[in-house]
């Protein structure tokens, strides 16, 4: 049975977080303008995505590999989403390379991601699969492998409530509340120590434009569940994740910190605070502004 303290504070937070677009959880998200929840009436063909570095410029104890050794230093990567049939099918690729700070070369890659998905999205419901698979890139170690079935339910509360638009222009609250399970699982751990095998992941996101378009501040909540537990919807691990986004034009600049800790027993924890820099694309956009504007405009 589910303790109420832990799920009501579960619930609490799902109900109250704002979050950080590039948290730890290696899967990412649509660019803002493929997150409004609409279905194009023809759906066509699109590849959207970002590109990403930064520096973990304070890390006392974040990993640079899966196997738990190191202190992950740089973190580079990216996301695309190739739309084949509007938002109505869309495979889903992201990709993050860390280094080691404690190895003899601080840029050499230690750890590599991969992470694919297959997508589907109708309103503001998107449902999807993902492989994932994370790797030691510089020696030899133990990955971390799942794949998982689940859905995300978008939200803009200032769309929904249009008198908040109104009364706050460059205000917004947008995000999702997510749920997957592993359906395959033989190597993700369900603690930041690496015990336990994830059953579950539950998701809070948000952000909270304090001056729209330029200033942001984000949380991610990210729960887990140890399906070697018997402990059922019990959060096995808490992964926070706070944020400061200035946007300029089609790139980010943020400052984000991390925090993943065990709930339901003591244990191992991991932070950091790192800078990031975020370029989007949209080359259904960079070839339309390449287009004389009589052809642009037939969109």
């Amino acid at each position: 049975m589910v303790q109420r303290p832990v799920l009501l504070s579960f619930v609490l937070a799902t109900l109250l977080a704002p979050s950080a677009a590039l948290a730890l959880n290696k899967q990412g998200l649509s660019l803002p303008a493929d997150q409004t929840g609409d279905v194009a009436p023809a759906p066509t063909q699109n590849l959207t995505g970002y590109v990403f570095g930064g520096a973990l410029v304070y890390n006392p104890s974040y990993a640079a590999r899966p196997d738990n050794s190191g202190l992950a230093l740089v973190r580079t990567g990216g996301h695309a989403d190739l739309d084949l049939y509007g938002k109505r099918l869309t495979l889903a690729y992201d990709g993050n390379v860390f280094s080691d700070r404690l190895a003899a070369s601080t840029v050499r890659p230690s750890e590599v991601d991969h992470v694919v998905g297959v997508l589907t999205r109708g309103g503001d419901l998107e449902l999807g699969t993902h492989f994932e698979t994370d790797r030691p890139a510089d020696r030899p170690g133990a990955a971390q492998t799942y794949v998982d079935v689940g859905g995300r339910f978008y939200f803009d509360l200032f769309e929904r409530q249009r008198s908040l638009r109104a009364a706050f222009p460059r205000q917004g609250l947008t995000g999702f509340f997510a749920v997957a399970g592993f359906v395959y699982n033989p190597s993700y751990a369900a603690r930041p120590d690496l015990s336990g095998f994830a059953l579950l992941r539950m998701v809070a996101h948000s952000e909270i434009e304090l001056y729209r378009p330029w200033l942001g501040v984000s949380l991610d909540l990210n729960f887990f569940t140890d399906r070697t537990t018997g402990a059922g919807l019990v959060p096995s691990e808490l992964d926070t994740t706070a944020g400061v986004v200035v946007h300029l034009g089609s790139a980010d600049v943020s400052v984000v910190g991390e925090n993943d800790r065990p709930m339901d027993r003591a244990g191992l924890q991991m932070s950091y605070v790192s800078t990031l820099l975020t370029c989007r694309f949209d080359v259904r956009q960079m070839l339309a502004r390449g287009r004389p504007p009589e052809v642009a405009s037939r969109r």
